[in-house]
């Protein structure tokens, strides 16, 4: 059964606190245009009780092509709620199928309904959204789709009908459906029922939803390639999409000719329902699309169990933002090797993470060219001899997420997301012993990951990485013994997003010589060591 990372497994407090003011800086005039946010309506705004959600008593919403709708609503003083919202379930974001909502939930929380009429003919994208300013950033939501009746759920996996957190640090919700113009859409909007509490996040509140529905046309997909590369599972497709919003892949798997069941829910496989869907990273906005996507054992386990299973076909079908989906085309998947900068790739060699493979060679991807490429210099070090040399830095890392990573045996992928600082440290001829912190009193608070890679596009160069000194430390240390001249990317995180300001850091960097037979030598080991033997008398003795 494939198997992911639930939304929030290891996410540190600091991460959902920095969660606080962002929005999507969208306003609400009251004479809006097309692509504004339309008239906003109000619901429950008496101060003892909201209107109930019975479907009976749904919402009324006349969607409409030209504007988004908003609706204002305070789920906190609605006093009734469904016993439950049914059985759906969801896979987006996190590619396989997870329950709506909390499973281990004891009470279920105020949900508002919201009955939707689509305008217009034909195929139609329907799009609620909570993710803005007047929807708190802790309040943890979901969006229920019904297409069949507002007491009917749909039970489906592809296209979903669930929608939980946008994102792995966004818990507010954004979905999207595709439905006929002139047809009735039911939305179930609420809270996350607890416990457990996930760290001070809330399950009821005041929320705005915005409403929007505008044409809809079915992606078509020409190739697809699927490599398998030690953990991690390699993406690729290409096609067209006349509104230029595919988004991904959907996958079922086969082996020997036979549908796999990957839910596992006791029902006979369907392509409908064992069905696994992966998004495009870059996102895709052109109509002709060459979309990739990389699939880390860490997040999904992909790779390991194509591998497990026996794997033999996976049928391809593109999707786009409305969950319409392409007609499908089979891709054997392949074994591959990972290789680094500047190495030929293609076919089954396949670029290391944060590179791309460009005219048949391994170069950065845009991203992580543009973040290597701002990299400060770090100050010289002047040798002294057979003295110890240390040279300090301050500086800072602002808010946004992040580009580059370290190994996973350093940082949790969902703990190495801040924007990153890269300093270009360059090692004088000898060889040396390399330490550097971020253990000073410049630091402050912040909490840092400190990583070295030979090369700072390559992230299989990394040569030393930590995130906490101790459990009670944490600010970094890393060492790089014997480390010999040359130019290399020193890069400096902040543990988590922040949503503004700068977190500040001092790194304090020593190289300590190393000797060879016959040079003098600092018997306490302190401004030098011997390579070999040990220090006698003063001197480096085998």
């Amino acid at each position: 059964m494939l198997h992911r990372l639930s939304p929030f497994t290891g996410l540190p407090l600091f991460c959902l606190l920095a969660l606080a003011g962002c929005d999507g800086g969208m306003t609400t005039p009251d004479d809006a245009g097309p692509g504004d946010a339309g008239p906003i309506e109000d619901a429950g705004e008496e101060p003892d009780a909201g209107p109930s959600t019975a479907c009976g008593a749904a919402m009324q919403i006349e969607a409409d092509t030209s504007r988004t709708i908003g609706v204002r609503v305070d789920t906190s003083k609605i006093t009734t709620a469904p016993e439950t919202v049914g059985t759906p379930i969801t896979i987006e974001p996190f590619g396989v199928p997870i329950p709506c909502g909390n499973p281990m939930a004891t009470t279920m929380t105020p949900q508002q309904i919201l009955e939707i009429a689509v305008p217009g003919e034909g195929l139609m994208r329907l799009t609620v959204d909570v993710v803005n300013a007047e929807t708190n950033p802790l309040f943890n939501t979901f969006i229920l789709f019904r297409t069949e009746g507002c007491d009917a759920p749909d039970g489906s996996i592809m296209p979903p009908r669930c929608f939980d957190a946008e994102s792995r640090l966004e818990v507010r919700s954004r979905g999207s459906i595709t439905v006929e113009g002139g047809s009735t859409v039911w939305a179930i909007v609420g809270g996350v029922a607890e416990p457990p509490m996930m760290s001070r996040l809330m399950d009821r509140g005041m929320m705005r939803i915005d409403i929007s529905v505008e044409p809809n046309q079915a992606p078509t997909i020409a190739t697809g390639e699927l490599y398998l590369a030690e953990d991690e599972a390699h993406i690729f497709a290409t096609g067209a999409d006349p509104d230029g919003n595919v988004t991904g892949i959907a996958m079922n798997f086969y082996v020997g000719g036979e549908l796999l069941d990957i839910t596992d829910d006791g029902s006979p496989a369907s392509v409908d329902r064992d069905v696994a869907i992966f998004r495009f990273d870059p996102a895709i906005e052109d109509p002709d699309y060459n979309g990739f996507a990389l699939v880390r054992e860490t997040a999904v386990n992909l790779a390991p169990f194509i591998r497990a299973n026996g794997v033999d076909r996976v049928a391809f079908r593109a999707y786009d933002q409305g969950y319409l989906l392409s007609d499908p085309i089979d891709v054997v998947p392949a074994e591959a090797t990972l290789v680094g900068w500047n190495a030929e790739c293609g076919g089954e060699m396949v670029c290391r993470r944060e590179m791309m493979c460009t005219d048949g060679r391994c170069a950065p991807t845009p991203d992580a060219n543009n973040v290597c490429g701002l990299a400060t210099e770090f100050p010289y070090f002047e040798p002294m001899g057979n003295m110890t040399v240390t040279q300090t830095l301050t500086g800072s890392t602002g808010s946004g997420r992040g580009v580059l990573r370290p190994t996973l045996e350093c940082v949790p992928l969902e703990d190495s997301i801040g924007i990153e600082k890269v300093y270009l440290m360059t090692i004088p001829d000898g060889l040396w012993d390399l330490t550097v912190t971020t253990d000073a009193a410049g630091t402050g608070e912040t909490d840092t990951i400190l990583y070295m890679r030979a090369n700072c596009f390559d992230s299989g160069s990394e040569l030393a990485c930590n995130n906490d000194i101790s459990d009670g430390n944490v600010r970094s240390t890393i060492e790089v013994t014997e480390i010999g001249a040359g130019t290399f990317a020193l890069v400096v995180e902040q543990l988590g997003v922040m949503d503004e300001g700068e977190a500040p850091h001092e790194i304090v960097a020593t190289l300590r010589p190393v000797l060879g037979t016959g040079e003098a030598c600092d018997p306490a080991g302190v401004e030098n060591r011997c390579q070999t033997g040990s220090c006698t008398a003063g001197v480096c003795t085998p």
